[in-house]
């Protein structure tokens, strides 16, 4: 895999807000066609010619045409919000674009067109249960499963042009399917001839002891077993392999006698029951488990309450024996007061592995009964067999609710718009990797926002931190409360920085700033050599730093976190838990595990990590469960404030153009830093404020944002540290003599001229009074057009913004802003 640097920070106290500019993008094209036809998404991502493909989105009946690539394919309407093609054989890989009239409307997310799986031999001819069968071909290479004989397996061995597989215990005829990674199936015409297994038994161990001792044979075609007697009596089958078969001793002694399929048997050699004392069972351990499986009264991990849990107990035994039944009472739960555990078929003799849940007996306490109190009795039955039994209690420690909604703001720079993934892949990456609900997490996708900086791929120069500060300015002035993730489109990317992101501090009391900006799915994808799954790492990584997450010490980050507990960035003690699926949303079985080498790091690293450490998980926890926003007492009315952006950059101050808006909500700041303001009444106004460091810059570098009421006609502006003035030049378009404060509304209004047609807002101002414009709707949720119009003319995109509302102009000139409402 290629090195990929990509979690450049900025470390801040309070807030960081730099250089404005830009405004938003569309997404179709075409000569004045202003249907509301969005498409939200396409499934699966990853096809072969003969899938069928599902596209999501509104008001698809106005369709005339799909396309894929330069390939216009059928297609059949299914409703409003979603239709269906099939994919043709010629289908390359490229966008799916749909037709409405002129128009045309691309699908956020690529789709892949994988070459067709074909068998073109099997061998050998003929295969018992257990032997080795191979398949030769081509594009065998994203084959997940061979189904032999109507039963689903695991290839041993893999590749574009040889598949391996061993001939299950089940098999009922040698046909063959193959499975393919996106879940469709293809059929092989190649069959083999499936032959009878033969058992062999070449060892017993014991050979004798009480009711329940587990007894292993040991030989070959095990597996092929469906039953067993001894003396006549059937016997439990506890575990089989091709070459191991655990039976639990029943009331009885004399020959094992086992069957196969079709009624044939084999005596294999006897057993003598003895008497003796029963043996003592006992509960060594009771984990309970989200992220991780973490034992009861741990500290790092608290249970999130209305988050389905997983409850394991770790039940040993001094002998061998068959499991006893294994009981949980959970208190308080209404929906499954008691339950028996699942487990091993045979007690343990020692305590499983952390990381072994088959080994331990679990069970899922509803999301519904994960609330404050939680008690869980464990109960191990003392019959069946005749054991000592065993209780246990468990009181896992319980947090607050969370909460998490996110805005993907795909961007758009360099003449490309960022790709949008799937929402709800990104709802379920947080979900397995934060500490909240996923019922209480919503994603959803801005309208693309146009950077008027020019983002330059892989580099931590300017032009991310600028992206990033317009990102930060849409979530101030659209105030909506939600995390701000700005997809970044860089299609030749191979390295360097793949992200950027707030890091708040956590003495600021839950209070932050919430924005991040990462490269999109198609910068990072597998073709560009990096893993299936680095671009939801990053966004998991970037919005780590948004919840107070340093850098954990792997990958050599200059500024590694010097308190991480674990060398080399490890996830610590605990293995992680998974519950139905993995980050990608395809169903699995519920796992417990240590991640492998390669990604057995804290993703908060610069290692190709994907889970948090419990360190950082419980701090990413605390900081959730404390989240608001300052506590200040607004205005009895909406008051025109000024929003000042700047740089300190070595000691010498960078202001961009102000900006006025109407609020009710004062600055809620402090620090040790002031923004001091003189008017031309010679008034003066201070404010204290705390700059932004930004990490991985060149020289001494930090950023602010500062608003306040508008005091009148400014004739000065200057910036203390401390006591100490620093220089001070305003980074904006030269201003006419006449000023801009002091204007009235009225005055102001008729100094923009702006109408609605064919979808796009027009705009004409004053330029040489007024060089900068910014432009928001303010509706149910504001939404920000434009950032920093220069000009005197613009002409800005409706597309999916609501009807009604006001337009807000802001008028900027010199040290002086102006706001201007007008209903549409």
């Amino acid at each position: 895999m290629r090195c990929l640097t990509r979690f450049l920070t900025l470390l801040i106290a309070l807030s960081f807000i730099a250089g404005c500019g830009g405004g938003g993008g569309g997404s179709s094209s075409g000569g004045g066609n202003t249907t509301t036809l969005t498409i939200t998404g396409i499934s699966p991502a990853f096809v072969y010619p003969g899938d069928t493909v599902t596209v999501a989105g509104t008001s698809l009946s106005s369709v005339t045409g799909v396309r894929v690539g330069t390939l216009d394919v059928g297609f059949t309407l299914v409703s409003e919000t979603r239709l269906t093609f099939v994919v043709p054989d010629a289908a390359v890989s490229g966008t799916v674009t749909l037709l409405s009239g002129t128009a045309s409307f691309p699908a956020p997310t690529a789709l892949t067109v994988l070459g067709v799986p074909q068998v073109t031999a099997v061998t050998p001819a003929s295969a018992r249960p257990g032997d080795s069968l191979t398949l030769a071909g081509v594009n065998l290479a994203n084959v997940s499963r061979v189904i032999v004989g109507g039963v689903s397996v695991i290839p041993t061995s893999r590749s574009g042009t040889e598949v391996v597989v061993v001939v299950p215990t089940g098999a009922s005829n040698g046909t063959l399917a193959l499975l393919m990674t996106n879940g469709s199936t293809r059929t092989v015409t190649q069959t083999f001839n499936l032959l009878p297994a033969v058992i062999t038994v070449t060892s017993i161990s014991p050979n004798s002891g009480p009711q329940g001792t587990v007894i292993r044979l040991t030989g070959t075609a095990l597996d092929s077993a469906t039953g067993a007697t001894i003396g006549g009596v059937a016997a439990s089958i506890l575990a089989q392999t091709s070459t191991t078969l655990d039976l639990a001793a029943p009331n009885a002694s004399g020959a094992i006698v086992l069957s196969i399929s079709g009624g044939q048997s084999f005596n294999v050699g006897s057993f003598t029951l003895t008497t003796g004392t029963a043996p003592v069972v006992s509960i060594s351990q009771v984990d309970v488990a989200q992220a991780m499986s973490q034992p009861s009264g741990g500290t790092r991990q608290l249970l999130v309450p209305g988050k389905a849990a997983l409850l394991r107990a770790y039940v040993t035994a001094n002998q061998a024996i068959a499991s006893p039944a294994v009981t949980a009472t959970i208190s308080g739960c209404a929906a499954l007061p008691s339950v028996t555990l699942s487990g091993p078929s045979s007690l343990p003799t020692t305590t499983p592995a952390l990381d072994n849940l088959a080994g331990t007996f679990s069970a899922q306490i509803p999301a519904s009964c994960v609330k404050t109190g939680l008690s869980v009795q464990i109960t191990v039955a003392n019959t069946a067999p005749v054991n000592s039994g065993a209780t246990r209690t468990a009181t896992p420690a319980v947090g607050k609710a969370t909460n998490l909604k996110v805005l993907l703001v795909p961007l758009v720079t360099n003449g490309s718009t960022g790709t949008v993934p799937d929402t709800e892949t990104v709802r379920r990456m947080f979900a397995r990797a934060y500490p909240v609900d996923a019922a209480n997490i919503q994603v959803t996708v801005r309208t693309p926002y146009t950077l008027t900086t020019t983002v330059v791929s892989g580099s931590a120069g300017g032009s991310w931190s600028s992206a990033l500060a317009e990102v930060n300015a849409l979530r101030n002035l659209e105030g909506n409360g939600k995390h701000y993730v700005g997809l970044v489109p860089s299609p030749g990317f191979s390295g360097g920085t793949s992200g950027l992101a707030y890091q708040n501090d956590p003495a600021s009391g839950g209070s932050g700033f919430m924005s991040a900006i990462v490269l999109d799915a198609v910068a990072l994808s597998p073709s560009h050599g990096f893993s299936a799954n680095a671009s939801l790492d990053t966004i998991t990584h970037e919005v780590g730093h948004n919840m107070t997450l340093g850098h954990a010490p792997c990958g050599n980050p200059p500024d590694a976190d010097t308190s991480f507990p674990y060398s080399g960035g490890g996830l610590g003690p605990y293995p992680v838990h998974e519950f139905d699926s993995d980050r990608n949303g395809t169903t699995g079985p519920e796992t417990v595990y240590f991640p492998g080498a390669s990604i057995a790091h804290d993703v908060m690293g610069y290692c190709d990590g994907e889970w948090f450490s419990d360190y950082y998980y419980a701090q990413v926890q605390t900081y959730m469960q404390t989240f608001a926003y300052p506590a200040v007492t607004p205005f009895a009315a909406p008051v025109e404030m000024l929003d000042f952006y700047g740089e300190i950059r070595d000691g010498k101050v960078r202001l961009q153009p102000p900006g006025a808006r109407m609020s009710d909500q004062p600055y809620a700041g402090g620090g040790s830093h002031t923004l001091r303001v003189t008017t031309s009444a010679n008034a003066v106004v201070d404010v204290p404020f705390a700059p932004i460091k930004v990490a991985d810059e060149a020289g001494d570098v930090k950023h602010f944002h500062v608003f306040l009421k508008n005091p009148g006609e400014i004739a000065k502006v200057e910036v203390l540290s401390g006591t100490r003035s620093l220089p001070v030049t305003l980074d904006a378009p030269p201003v006419a003599a006449a000023s801009v404060a002091g204007t009235t509304a009225t005055t102001s209004a008729a100094q923009v001229s702006w109408s609605e047609s064919g979808g796009k807002l027009t705009l004409t101002w004053d330029a040489a009074r007024y060089p900068v414009l910014r432009v928001r709707h303010l509706g149910a949720e504001a939404t920000v057009l434009a950032l920093r119009l220069t000009g005197g003319s613009a002409s800005l995109p409706l597309d999916n913004l609501p009807a009604g509302g006001q337009w807000e102009f802001s008028l900027s000139g010199g040290l002086n802003a102006k706001s201007v409402t007008v209903a549409r």
